[in-house]
């Protein structure tokens, strides 16, 4: 039986599979213990005993592996989420295999709700938007300082937005590190209680069960500021990507060319995730210094001034770690870039798939991207060999700073105590963290500040009016809202003159000097059919987004749509292009776009879009997945119905339609203009671009002709063709009232008998070829189709082709396998063996000689003894072997990522070349 929905690519399969009392999907499990077996079939029956009573009762149930909702964190008590045993039923889940539906999980906090965050977006965008206008209008300030400046109002708002949760884990985080403090302190009470035979028991047994108390509050304390840390960023992730979103929406289209792909993408992802390590770096930077204070003090008061000998090997390593972070700053700034550059050629190719192979750029396009790639792995070399060298430091400081400081302890003629000792190194321990930590928290900041000022710098952007649904709606919500009409009543018009409304206006893209549209004059009544002609390149399409506002004017920045659109935001335009686009989803949902579905007027413009046959043919109906870039999975004059048919159904006032019979037949193209654009679309105001001008000639109410971006002529249609005219644009005219250039009868069905399927091969006859094979539209009951069924002839799930596998058990060794072969056995077996020396040698060795030398010297110089010298040059000696197994490990580690990333990256891209070949005859042969 095949599996529509899971794929599990490894493991041995159950024969009997348990389905889903619910959806009736069957669910295989991979080979178990038999301990975890028999609870898996006991939770199993038990459940469906209940769903079987439930139904019997006609009550409504929840899934029988879906967890309550009193397992959610909201309804959990304090001790549950102290102990976070709100997750047990969800860890338990996990355990028998259950968890392969999102309706397995716990429900989302209230708190972490997007409808809840959603709220916090428009008070940080128009706040930000606000000062950096102002900001961007001050010719005097100069561009680093002007960068400084963007983050000021980004910070600020978001300070009003989270600041008391912020404070809240700074007061976390202070607590953190108190009682971490305490531990080295305790310690040294409690090993000099010990050792003092003079010291009651019970005086040890306090302090010892204190100690355990203060292990148990530290870490309580450390997970729950570890979850909080991760809740709070979970909420700058999702108020900054919304704050993002909103402002690409709110950019003119012309902007949005300027910007690219790339760092779109960019701004949402790595530039997000950099914004949200900002807060626990922060904390990090006040908390470090207070921590090293405290350390040393302790120290001192453990060591003496021995302690200073550490104490300045690691004021050396600040400058040192202040020049790296530096560093890796200015790698991750060239990083982003060549990041940006690499992301867009990829763009470009999965989303031109099909242009890229019927034209033979695999090699050309895998060329452009590797020399990106390969630019992107020189500043990726150098951030992670600074990157090793910081992990060199946090690996050698211990042993240095012990050995140092141990040895100046015993020179100056000290004992050497046991307790000293453990609570010397537990307080280095907390020197060595922070500080080693250090240029890792500064790189955190440095990287976070540029992204602000990369994010920050797409508001100083001109922007138009923020979409009005998106202004009152959460962006999760793409419906209309429901106090917005369908179209504007009869009062509303009423005082709007004109829907279009432009007067003398010249407009570009991004350069002022370059108008593509000069001294533009157009005035549009209500109801009105206007056609826009020209050569190519002439400005046609230009002239649509200029009314949509979406070009530059030279006269001003503002929303350029019309005098209307200021004073009456409810005015409603759809906008078709002459590229159609679809989201990914099926063919409902792309007409419905959020809207409610009205299923009678759904039926109408279907009819008028001439979908019937169409979605009569597909398998799912309307229902049919229309795929990914676009609409992948529908032929181009299919793609250009459902994006009108997506227009129509919004039922808006104005209609922008930019050539959409270009890719229509004869047929197509005549029902559509009879049913659409002259029939259903009848009194509302349509502007056509095309290039098909005899159905305009006695339609429309005049013709624009444009000419090198300048409107030449303004004239009645049924007068163009009277206007003799020499510089009259002459174009191809399509006679939607002959008979079609070709039919059924060019292929001759006499031969298609004549053709033999002998041994795989064809005799055709009278050298007509059957290149297609036509199908009979007849054979489909066009009264059957309603667009509320899915038709699916083959009884077959309807699969989302976009839908990604799930995968149960452990990893596959090939995978393992798969990323040794790319790092290299040779450099694999360096790393782990330089690994296994350093751990061997720093965890086992040097603890161990430690220990021994505290046990056996008692006091240096002691006669007829060992003396402390013979144990610090063995302790020497093992941490120069220490030093050189770690400096080799990290050098080794670096590379070894760099070599994998590299191979990793360029297979992968062989792969989806291969792939995209392997499937084209596929893409081809189904249209």
């Amino acid at each position: 039986m095949q599996v529509p929905f899971v794929e599990f690519v490894c493991g041995n399969f159950d024969p009997s599979p348990w389905h889903d009392g619910v959806v009736g999907v069957p669910v295989f499990y991979p080979s178990e213990e038999p301990r975890r077996r028999r609870a898996r079939i006991l939770r199993q029956n038990s459940s469906s005993i209940q769903l079987s009573t439930s139904y019997q009762s006609n009550e409504i149930t929840q899934r029988p592996t879906s967890q309550n909702v009193n397992d959610c964190e909201d309804s959990a008590s304090c001790f549950s989420k102290l102990c976070f045993c709100w997750v047990n039923n969800l860890v338990r889940s996990g355990y028998y295999g259950e968890l392969y539906s999102l309706t397995n999980l716990p429900l989302v906090p209230k708190r972490l709700n997007t409808y809840a965050l959603e709220s916090k977006v428009p008070k940080l965008k128009l706040k930000s938007v606000t000062i950096d206008e102002t900001i961007r209008q001050s010719h005097n300030i100069s561009n680093k300082e002007c960068s400084i400046k963007a983050c000021v109002p980004f910070l600020k708002a978001s300070y009003e937005a989270f600041g008391r949760e912020f404070l809240y884990l700074g007061l976390l985080k202070l607590l953190l590190s108190g009682f971490g403090l305490c531990g080295p302190v305790v310690l040294n009470h409690f090993i000099l209680n010990v050792t003092n035979s003079e010291t009651p028991s019970w005086s040890c047994i306090l302090v010892g069960f204190g100690l355990v108390f203060l292990s148990l509050k530290i870490a309580v304390l450390s997970t729950s500021y570890n979850y909080k840390m991760a809740s709070f960023g979970f909420k700058v992730r999702v108020s900054v990507t919304g704050m993002v979103y909103r402002t690409i929406l709110s950019l003119k289209t012309s902007t949005l060319n300027c910007i690219g792909t790339g760092c779109l993408v960019n701004y949402l992802t790595s530039d997000a995730d950099r914004i949200v390590n900002f807060a626990p770096s922060i904390h990090e930077v006040w908390a470090m210094p207070l921590q090293l204070s405290v350390a040393v003090g302790l120290l001192y008061h453990q060591l003496g001034l021995a302690c200073l000998v550490g104490i300045g090997f690691l004021l050396v390593l600040l400058p040192l770690n202040r020049i790296l972070a530096a560093k890796i700053g200015k790698f991750s700034r060239r990083l982003m870039i060549f990041k940006d550059t690499r992301i867009k050629l990829m763009s470009e190719i999965l989303s031109n798939t099909l242009s890229v192979k019927l034209a033979c750029w695999e090699n050309l396009m895998k060329n452009r991207v590797m020399h990106s790639r390969i630019q992107e792995l020189d500043a990726l070399r150098g951030q992670k060999l600074l990157d090793a060298c910081c992990v060199f430091f946090w690996a050698v400081c211990p042993a240095l700073l012990a050995s140092s400081t141990f040895a100046t302890y015993v020179a100056i003629g000290n004992e050497l105590k046991a307790s000293a000792v453990f609570s010397s190194l537990a307080l280095f321990g907390m020197l060595i963290g922070p500080m080693n930590a250090f240029p890792w928290v500064i790189n955190g900041v440095m990287e976070a500040t540029i992204s602000m000022q990369r994010i920050t710098k797409l508001f100083y952007l001109s922007s138009g009016s923020f979409p009005l649904e998106l202004t009152d709606t959460p962006l999760s919500d793409v419906g209309i809202p429901t106090d917005i009409p369908i179209v504007c009543s009869f009062a509303e018009k009423s005082t709007i003159s004109m829907p279009v409304n432009i007067m003398n206006e010249s407009f570009y893209y991004t350069n002022c000097d370059n108008l593509v549209l000069k001294n533009i004059t157009l005035q549009v009544q209500w109801g009105e059919l206007i056609g826009v002609i020209g050569p190519v390149g002439s400005g046609k399409s230009s002239l649509l987004l200029s009314i949509l506002g979406e070009l530059q004017s030279v006269v001003s920045e503002d929303d350029l749509r019309n005098e209307s659109m200021k004073t009456n935001p409810r005015l409603r335009y759809a906008y078709v292009g002459q590229t159609p686009w679809l989201h990914s989803g099926t063919i409902r949902e792309n007409i419905l776009f959020g809207s409610d579905c009205d299923l009678a007027w759904m039926n109408t413009v279907i009819e008028a879009c001439a979908l019937k046959v169409d979605l009569a043919k597909l398998p799912n109906g309307l229902d049919t997945d229309v795929g990914e870039a676009g609409g992948n999975s529908l032929s181009g004059g299919q793609r250009a119905r459902v994006a009108l048919a997506r227009a129509v159904y919004q039922k808006a006032d104005v209609y922008l339609l930019d050539d959409p019979l270009s890719a229509l037949d004869v047929d197509v193209g005549q029902q559509i203009i009879t049913n659409c654009l002259l029939g259903l679309l009848s009194g509302r105001t349509r502007i056509i671009v095309t290039h098909q001008l005899d159905w305009l000639m006695n339609t429309v109410n005049f013709i624009v002709e444009l000419k090198d971006g300048i409107i030449t002529r303004k004239i009645p249609g049924n007068l163009y063709l009277d206007n003799d005219d020499n510089d009259r644009v002459h174009q191809p005219v399509l006679d939607i009232n002959s008979d079609p250039p070709y039919n059924e009868s060019t292929l001759s069905s006499d031969n298609h008998h004549n053709c033999s399927e002998n041994n795989n091969n064809l005799t055709l006859e009278n050298d007509d070829v059957p290149l297609i094979t036509i199908k009979d539209d007849s054979s489909v009951n066009q009264s059957e189709f309603s667009p509320n069924c899915v038709i699916n002839n083959n009884n077959n799930y309807n699969v989302n082709i976009n839908m990604e596998h799930m995968a149960v058990g452990s990893i596959s060794p090939h995978v393992y396998k798969s990323y040794i072969h790319s790092v290299g056995y040779f450099l694999t077996f360096s790393i782990i063996l330089s690994l296994l020396l350093m751990q061997v040698n720093y965890n086992s060795s040097i603890n161990e000689m430690l220990q021994t030398s505290i046990h056996s010297v008692v006091r240096f110089g002691e006669p007829n003894s060992i003396t402390g010298y013979y144990y610090l040059e063995i302790y020497a000696f093992l941490v120069i072997s220490n030093l050189i197994a770690t400096i080799f490990r990290a050098v080794l580690f670096a590379f070894g990522g760099l070599v994998a990333a590299s191979v990793v990256h360029e297979s992968a891209l062989d792969t989806i070349l291969e792939v995209c070949q392997i499937n084209l005859r596929f893409y081809v042969f189904d249209r």
